[in-house]
């Protein structure tokens, strides 16, 4: 099977949710981009630099990682669905 999600659909989920530019979504994914909410800290802040005269934006590392996870949850189901399709799911 083909699951036509993966760190793109994340980087794009990024720059949509925090509203940020693609490159900043990337390295924000790279750099501190967590799947499991619960390992992050609700006072976890980072500024990121702000375009053209504008100023730092802040981004919570909860917020990220919820949105991560959020989107790792979406695969997982699809791959667990494909494997059940398959007939594998027996056999893992």
């Amino acid at each position: 099977a083909i699951i036509p999600l993966g760190a793109n659909s994340i980087t794009t989920d990024i720059k949509v949710g925090l509203q940020v530019m693609e490159y900043q979504a990337e390295l924000l994914k790279k750099q501190f981009g967590n799947a499991i909410v619960e390992e992050t800290t609700l006072e976890e802040i980072i500024s990121i630099p702000g375009l053209r005269n504008r100023p730092p934006k802040e981004v919570s590392l909860r917020n990220l990682a919820q949105i991560i996870e959020a989107r790792m949850e979406e695969i997982i189901e699809w791959v667990h669905s494909e494997i059940i399709t398959s007939g594998f799911h027996n056999k893992l």
